[in-house]
């Protein structure tokens, strides 16, 4: 859930300061420089293992999606405050997931023999 934060607050210091442009920036480059292998390193060690497993059980087709995985750590990190902020406005109104929609479908019988 730090990817956010990451991204907003390159953001706002690419905004206000040109980020590393100049020495006054909101962190300076000693924090980018760490906040940027850390995020690289993460990713690119995520996507290593990935790669390694879908290679190893000739799942091939699967390759494609490998370096969508960071948009898809950003949704999940969206959805994860988002179910937060719910929580805490209200908690018991949430979207749930509404069951009985479909056809109904009468018992099924057990076969014997």
């Amino acid at each position: 859930m730090r990817n956010p934060w990451f991204y907003a607050l390159a953001c706002f210091d690419l905004a206000t300061s040109g980020l590393l442009a100049r020495p006054e920036s909101l962190f300076g480059w000693p924090f980018w420089l760490i906040a940027w292998f850390d995020l690289s390193a993460g990713y690119l060690a995520s996507m290593g293992l990935r790669l390694l497993a879908v290679c190893r059980r000739g799942y091939r087709a699967l390759l494609v999606q490998i370096p969508l995985m960071s948009l898809y750590w950003l949704l999940i990190s969206a959805a994860a405050y988002r179910a937060l902020w719910q929580f805490m406005t209200a908690r018991f109104e949430w979207e749930k997931t509404e069951h009985g929609l479909g056809p109904r479908v009468g018992p099924s019988k057990p076969r014997i023999g």
